[in-house]
């Protein structure tokens, strides 16, 4: 990435899975290919974050599959609290959440560094 290490002050990381089982309907087309027509069968469908669409022709599968996804990253102090009063540092936490219906954050890890 091309940061100095020493100027680090936190890093994230976090894996996200994006699993989706879809039924497609399959149209018959021609395409024109080399001044050649060419019969297919197509497939498109999308929803607000997936899109999937693709071509069979002679039992192969041209396929193209794109997902979107926002993440909403929080991090927080968690303060150190005896009944109702609060003070320092108890503990700092990271919360993630995935807009992405489809999606389930699978790891997440957040180091900060002091000096």
């Amino acid at each position: 990435m091309g940061i100095d290490i020493k100027r680090l002050e936190s890093a994230s990381t976090t894996f996200i899975k994006t699993k989706i089982a879809v039924t497609v309907p399959i149209v018959d087309t021609i395409i024109i290919e080399k001044m050649q027509p060419m019969p297919m069968r197509k497939f498109d469908w999308r929803d607000s974050w997936v899109s999937v669409s693709g071509l069979i022709r002679d039992e192969q599968v041209s396929c193209n599959v794109q997902g979107i996804d926002t993440l909403v990253q929080v991090v927080h102090r968690v303060p150190k609290k005896f009944w109702f009063i609060k003070w320092g540092t108890k503990a700092i936490r990271q919360e993630i959440v995935s807009k992405n219906p489809h999606s389930q954050i699978v790891y997440t890890e957040y180091i900060e560094l002091k000096k």
